[in-house]
């Protein structure tokens, strides 16, 4: 497909949706693109289902002629993306997630960030706090996150798919999201960019993420699915500083939990010393963030950063397994 330059007020954004099994939030998802405040007539929404068993396709089709629905029932979701960003051509192509709910803003805004600097070639937005009714689980960890690194306006390397807004040109010029990657393809893509242009996250405006963890299983489960590809971006990365803390901090408080309980059953070392080496890194960790929240939660950060390392270990020891 050609490359579109983008042009002024003349510019039109093809919104992205990937989706699978989105029921519950398609529907605000899909009402929040229609309720941008951005020029009528410059939208055009595309979803891309990956195979959904459950009526996200029938809400989806409601819309009429809003929304175009594709079917791409295998693949990861990178490829879902891109086969959706190539369906039509547009100036700019805009990612969201079907379980995301954006504000009215969020396109104007996204395109003045970008046209403020002709060498932006992405903006992506902080996620909104969960509800007073979400577990604790979520609330915590919406403060730990990457969304919670940054704030301000400011450059930076990576910005998480969950929200994206790119020019069109310069996301096809480096190639896409990498679709051989289940995860990590917004830091993969993040990285590709930032090594031509400018990637900008900003927490002007926020994005609601309804598909929130409820617990620690769902949270260990949905991390431990994320890590399936830090040691390949590690690896593509070129061995990076960054990516080799993603893949080394994991790998040793997996190799410090099992060292900890295998101590305390054989005594093999003194058992405060090997409370220190399994606890010394989420510790560090939880040290960073206990200037932004209380310490009523400083335990609970501990315990999630514990478990957050573990599921990214095993995610990294079972790719290497399967190797």
């Amino acid at each position: 497909m050609d490359k579109a330059k983008v042009s002024g007020s003349c510019c039109n954004i093809l919104v992205v949706i990937p989706v699978k099994n989105e029921e519950k939030f398609i529907k605000e998802c899909l009402l929040s693109v229609f309720n941008q405040d951005f020029a009528k007539g410059k939208i055009f929404v595309v979803v891309v289902d990956n195979g959904s068993t459950d009526k996200t396709c029938e809400i989806v089709l409601g819309f009429g002629d809003k929304v175009t629905l594709l079917e791409h029932p295998e693949g990861t979701i990178a490829s879902l993306r891109n086969f959706g960003a190539c369906s039509q051509n547009s100036d700019l192509v805009a990612f969201l997630d079907g379980d995301c709910v954006a504000p009215s803003n969020w396109l104007s805004t996204g395109y003045k960030i970008l046209m403020e600097d002709e060498l932006v070639a992405c903006v992506g937005f902080t996620a909104a706090k969960p509800g007073l009714n979400a577990s604790w689980v979520a609330r915590v960890w919406h403060d730990m996150c990457s969304c919670s690194k940054y704030s301000g306006t400011l450059q930076v390397v990576w910005v998480s798919s969950f929200n994206l807004l790119l020019r069109r040109e310069m996301f096809l010029q480096v190639g896409g999201f990498d679709e051989s990657l289940v995860t990590c393809e917004d830091y993969d893509l993040g990285v590709r960019l930032s090594q031509q242009y400018k990637v900008i996250f900003s927490d002007i405006i926020s994005v609601a993420h309804l598909g929130v963890v409820d617990g620690i299983k769902e949270f260990f489960a949905k991390e431990l699915w994320r890590g399936k590809n830090n040691l390949q971006s590690f690896i593509k990365d070129k061995f990076s500083i960054g990516s080799f803390l993603g893949v080394a901090a994991p790998v040793y408080q997996l190799v410090a939990t099992f060292l900890f309980f295998l101590n305390f059953l054989c005594q093999l070392m003194p058992l405060w010393f090997s409370l220190i080496i399994w606890c010394i890194i989420p510790l560090l960790m939880t040290l960073r963030k206990i200037s932004k929240m209380n310490w009523y939660n400083s335990l609970r950060i501990f315990f999630l950063y514990n478990v957050y390392l573990l599921a990214r270990g095993l995610a990294i020891f079972e790719a290497t397994w399967k190797k």
